[in-house]
């Protein structure tokens, strides 16, 4: 896997966030997410926090919730 830095300068920071501010987003690169499970994520330096935004689009029941990957 590459480093962290690898991800972050050709992945997430030129790319427009449409939910950030373009200036805070040239003075912090955006967090990489590697997964979620139920409401958390986990970014790729390793840190988990409850996904408090996301889910207002596409995960309202959760990642990986099992009752929906056994449907």
């Amino acid at each position: 896997m590459r480093d962290i830095n690898f991800l972050t300068d050709t992945n997430a920071t030129p790319i427009w966030h449409p939910m950030a501010h373009p200036a805070e987003m040239r003075a912090n690169a955006p967090k990489v997410i590697m997964k979620g499970e139920g409401v958390m994520v986990t970014d790729i330096a390793g840190n988990t926090v409850l996904d408090a935004v996301g889910g207002l689009w596409n995960v309202n029941l959760g990642y990986s919730c099992d009752p929906i990957k056994q449907a």
